[in-house]
């Protein structure tokens, strides 16, 4: 019984050490989920973010075809900072990175851009259709 006590409290000990690991890691969980923004423009995404308290920034782009605020946000990730090196930080950052998208047209044989069986790129071919 004291064996298997010890054994318990060994699993518990590992765990909360790899708790602590991912957090150092990763960084800590924001306390909120911030808004959807995927598909929008930059423009509009940073400033949906901006007013729900978040902070955009550019984590990486494909294409440069457009403007940074023409671009289309493709991906998103919640990004929490509990320490900077070894000064503990008060609270957390609030700060969204995005992936863009300046490419934002549907794709061709010769061009690159947006796949058709995309909910974006069938939004991008159905506005570059002609109207009529």
């Amino acid at each position: 019984m004291l064996i298997h006590m010890g054994i318990a409290g060994i699993r518990r000990g590992v765990s909360a050490a790899m708790l602590v690991f991912t957090l150092a890691l990763f960084g800590a969980p924001l306390a909120g989920a911030s808004p959807t923004v995927t598909g929008q423009k930059y423009s509009d995404a940073s400033s949906t973010l901006s007013s729900a308290g978040f902070k955009a920034v550019v984590a990486s782009t494909v294409g440069d075809r457009l403007r940074w605020p023409d671009c289309v946000v493709s991906a998103q990730r919640d990004k929490g900072t509990a320490q900077r090196g070894s000064q503990a930080v008060v609270g957390v950052s609030k700060t969204v990175e995005v992936t863009l998208n300046c490419d934002a047209q549907p794709a061709s044989a010769t061009t690159p851009g947006l796949s058709a069986g995309s909910p974006n790129g069938r939004a991008a071919k159905a506005a570059a259709a002609p109207q009529g």
